[in-house]
């Protein structure tokens, strides 16, 4: 079989891993890597050169490798997140398969408009969203759907990273709710911990999001650092399915502990981990603990979509119709909690790590979310969090368009 024909748009960031799996497929045969597109090579003369050295021809703007560099089967965005869409959109516009970096977007409308391009197209539109590839996030999945722990009731994720002050610096767009006229709202929701709350919502629907489609979303955005988006959020969910979910991040924490998630059954539970383990308990209090060795989880997705590519009976892992509950989930959050909180300076605290670089914690951050989660409550309703700001659900209903406190109207 002849190797896809693929194009990737922008090679530095998150781009540089997907030139790694590319040039391990264009090694196998897999792949045959025929355009790349950066408006500025020189900034990444290392990735250009691998490129060039697949054969990849340079273009300086995406529409007219697009349009005119012939035979693309593949298009890859790796581009930053506001730039997603109107990709997306002129790929498939072109009969191109499309592989996005996540989020697809940030805003319900824009997602819908990418999910009818790809309707309309007859391509396929894929998400990478790669922790939903791993071997023990699939067997929950598989589990679930056979009904290992009964019927889904309640689905609580947690995940705490330390970021430094320069975390918040990276690029013109980190922390931002908008640039330019277009949303970004760069932060653990959608961004940094966003694996974290798509990963609840599939397993919500047993591994299909949109069973799980929210109902209410109930939420608290908080800011501790110098940005305008959230860096720490507690989020409640009623889904469609009738599965409670709750979601627990934060980028403000003293240490980073790794995103868990505790699915609760009828008749048992599971917990998944970012480590790609999973433990199951049966009603009866019998437990089996599931570990996988550490996987290649963006390859995993390379190789779900090749397949479906070549014609496979196979479900992409994440496709740009599965992540609308997401997108859905973390609008709804942003309404419900109508501003993000500063947290005062007084319930605060700044440190450094050993190369002298700095940052601002939150002290019992990690004891706050398990009393949270253990509970099923958001920080305002925990009598030792002075600081909660209470928020009123939203119905999701008919919410078409998100709905958002930033000082700017939506870009036309």
């Amino acid at each position: 079989m002849a190797p896809i024909r693929a194009a990737l748009i922008g090679i530095g960031g998150y781009g540089k891993e997907h030139i790694r799996v590319l040039t391990k497929l264009a090694e196998e045969g897999k792949i045959q890597c025929t355009a790349f597109c950066d408006p500025n090579p020189a900034a990444f003369p290392e990735q250009a050169d691998l490129l060039v050295s697949l054969g990849a021809k340079h273009y300086e703007d995406y529409r007219v490798m697009l349009d005119s560099h012939a035979g693309i089967d593949l298009a890859i965005i790796a581009t930053p997140i506001p730039l997603h869409k109107p990709m997306f959109i002129h790929a498939m516009a072109r009969g191109i398969h499309v592989l996005t970096e996540k989020p697809p977007c940030v805003a319900i409308e824009d997602l819908d408009e990418m999910a009818t391009a790809a309707k309309q197209s007859g391509k396929l539109g894929a998400v990478n969203f790669q922790n939903t590839s791993g071997q023990a996030f699939r067997l929950l999945l598989k589990m679930i759907r056979e009904g290992a722990i009964g019927q889904v009731r309640t689905v609580t994720g947690t995940g705490m990273y330390l970021r430094l002050h320069q975390y918040f610096q990276r690029a013109q767009w980190a922390g931002k709710l908008t640039l330019n006229g277009d949303y970004v709202l760069d932060g653990p929701t959608l961004n940094a911990l966003s694996h974290q709350l798509n990963n609840c919502l599939v397993a919500a629907g047993g591994g299909d999001p949109r069973l799980s489609q929210p109902r209410t979303v109930q939420a608290e955005l908080y800011r501790c650092n110098d940005i305008e988006s959230e860096d720490t959020s507690c989020i409640r969910i009623e889904t469609e399915n009738g599965v409670l979910l709750h979601n627990y991040t934060t980028l403000s924490s003293s240490q980073t502990l790794l995103p868990v998630i505790k699915v609760t059954g009828t008749e048992g539970e599971m917990v998944w981990s970012y480590e790609n383990h999973l433990t199951v308990i049966n009603g009866h209090g019998e437990s089996r603990n599931e570990v996988f060795p550490k996987e290649d989880l963006v390859r995993n997705m390379y190789d779900n979509l090749l397949d479906a590519i070549s014609g496979g009976a196979v479900p992409l892992y994440s496709s740009i119709q599965d992540c609308r509950s997401f997108i859905l989930a973390a609008n709804g959050a942003f309404t419900s909690s109508g501003v993000i909180h500063p947290i005062p300076q007084h319930a605060l605290a700044q440190d450094t790590v050993e190369s002298g670089r700095t940052y601002t914690h939150i002290p019992l951050i990690s004891t706050h979310i398990e009393q949270a989660a253990g509970q099923g409550k958001l920080f305002s309703e925990l009598p030792d969090i002075p600081w909660g700001a209470s928020a009123k659900p939203v119905n999701m209903e008919n919410y078409k368009r998100l709905l958002i406190h930033t000082g700017t109207e939506h870009r036309s």
